[in-house]
């Protein structure tokens, strides 16, 4: 059961497992000494990760966001979702965010609208400030997937069951594509999706083999900082249980 709470206090995660595995495929010999371009941290937004014993960090708050082509001149911005969860707790907190909520309370002016992407530096500061002033959460990794990404991923877990059967990823994607002139209800299948997702969870177990996800890294996933550290955040959650995974979208006030 999908909940939607009535005020923007977040927490929420999206690809948690996507995230675990693609890093680990990551961490072949040699990977360490070309990491993935890394983002500058920006005032207010981000704090440096204690990169020591992961199980002794904070709260740690992962943005995703989803884009239809990472490799297009300009991305268009197709979800947003905060992951968040304590250690050493397993909970994972997902919430989903709706790309046409208002920027500073201007109905013309949306979260979509301000989002660009440099392949250096990532998303725009001032979409980046938009998105804080919503939901004024400490950001410690961005990553950023494109369609072929998740529809990759959701082939990896063996599709997911929806009302209308089981759909692989490009179904998946085909299903989205249907409505994402409606925001609101692209939000909602997202959320669906990622309930199905959930459920599959466990059957990644503790030492998943992402062999086959390998390659969308750099030209259709990003992250914002080593594979090495993304690991040592995300190894002491697996294996995820599916009752630790709380899904959450935020409605328009």
């Amino acid at each position: 059961m999908i909940k939607r709470p009535s005020l923007p206090l977040v927490l929420f995660v999206l690809f948690i497992c996507f995230i675990a595995g693609l890093a680990s495929v990551l961490l072949k010999p040699g990977d360490e000494s070309n990491p993935m371009p890394s983002l500058q941290p920006q005032s207010g937004l981000e704090t440096p990760l204690p990169f020591g014993d992961a199980t002794t960090s904070p709260q740690t708050t992962i943005l995703v966001l989803g884009v239809d082509h990472l490799q297009a001149e300009i991305p268009k911005l197709e979800a947003i979702w905060f992951v968040t969860f304590r250690l050493p707790g397993r909970n994972l907190f997902l919430l989903g965010i709706p790309i046409h909520t208002p920027v500073g309370g201007q109905s013309e002016l949306r979260l979509k609208d301000l989002f660009r992407w440099h392949k250096d530096q990532g998303p725009d500061t001032l979409f980046m400030q938009a998105l804080y002033d919503e939901v004024p959460l400490t950001i410690d990794v961005i990553l950023v997937v494109d369609e072929i990404a998740f529809a990759a991923f959701i082939d990896y877990m063996g599709g997911v069951t929806l009302e209308s059967g089981t759909l692989d990823g490009r179904q998946v994607i085909g299903v989205l594509d249907l409505v994402e002139d409606q925001p609101t209800a692209a939000l909602e299948v997202q959320g669906r999706v990622v309930q199905a997702l959930s459920e599959k969870a466990p059957n990644l177990g503790s030492t998943p083999d992402l062999t086959p996800l390998m390659t969308l890294f750099p030209e259709n996933a990003f992250s914002s900082i080593p594979s090495l550290h993304l690991v040592s955040l995300i190894n002491p959650l697996l294996p995820i249980q599916t009752d630790s995974i709380h899904i959450q979208l935020m409605t328009q006030q």
